[in-house]
């Protein structure tokens, strides 16, 4: 009966599974906004969704997964779940556990974590601070990781810009390029995050021109791409038909696939906002 049970979950999840490709000797990320634990979300509380955050992450397997708009508990409850993953990361209202993290999940299978740490997006980047017009704190998690099976060391920055100001969002992202440049230097990078910015807003084109990145649904090879996709559901309140969650890479990857996650478990929504899923695969691989 377990397993009956299981197979009716998964196909009620995931009906689009059987032509999910197996993603095998590349590195499989996603970005994920689980929407944070807030009382006032009636049906939508985290309570009743966070099996089903969980479910979704196990059901694709990322092998790195940046996480937007978590608090502590939900941290703790994943990393729990999620037994084949560590994470890194901190909370943006003290450096330690209050507020939202930008958290790094990784197969720790699969990578060894050489370094870590967390900036903030603001004129002081080593410490809490709101800046720029931003409604509050707002962060970047990064860290450099090791592929076990190669050698090969390749960076991963995480984060979420604010809703409110485009000023934030512009300072945020010639913050980030620099940040990126600096570290990274000519390492390969990949980026994932809510930035609250479509693809063709200034905030966005100046990341991607100042940090020399790519954005992984721009590949030739990426089919399941729709004209109307989009990344924000508001739990089926919003009918804008906008992306503004994103993944990124450098010179140092390229990637072969791209799909926004639209699954729902029993038809309610997940999060309010979509998943998004890319492979990507050292460019000398």
């Amino acid at each position: 009966m377990r397993t009956i049970k299981y197979f009716l979950i998964t196909c009620l999840i995931f009906p689009a599974s059987a032509i999910y490709p197996q993603f095998n000797n590349s590195i499989n990320v996603m970005s994920f906004n689980i929407r944070y634990d807030n009382p006032d979300d009636g049906i939508n509380i985290w309570e009743y969704r966070k099996e089903s955050v969980a479910f979704l992450i196990e059901s694709y397997k990322p092998d790195i997964l940046g996480i937007q708009e978590a608090l502590y508990n939900q941290i703790e409850f994943l990393s729990e779940k999620l037994n084949t993953y560590c994470y890194t990361g901190v909370g943006r209202d003290d450096g330690e556990k209050e507020g939202e993290f930008s958290a790094i999940f990784y197969n720790f299978d699969k990578f060894d974590l050489i370094e870590t740490n967390t900036f903030w997006l603001s004129h002081n980047p080593d410490k809490p601070g709101i800046d720029w017009g931003a409604c509050c704190n707002r962060i970047v998690t990064w860290a450099a990781f090791k592929e076990k099976s190669s050698g090969k060391i390749f960076f991963h920055f995480n984060t979420h810009f604010d809703h409110q100001s485009k000023n934030a969002r512009i300072n945020s992202a010639t913050l980030l390029a620099e940040k990126i440049n600096e570290l990274a230097g000519v390492s390969p990078v990949v980026v994932t995050g809510d930035f609250n910015s479509t693809s063709k807003s200034e905030e966005f084109l100046l990341l991607l021109e100042k940090a020399s990145l790519k954005n992984c649904r721009d590949f030739s090879g990426n089919l399941e791409l729709k004209t109307d996709d989009t990344t924000f559901n508001g739990f089926g309140a919003s009918t804008d038909k906008v992306i503004i969650d994103h993944i990124l890479i450098n010179h140092g990857f390229y990637s072969t696939f791209y799909k926004i996650v639209y699954d729902k478990m029993y038809d309610k929504f997940i999060s309010d906002h979509y998943p998004v899923l890319t492979k990507i695969t050292f460019t000398n691989k």
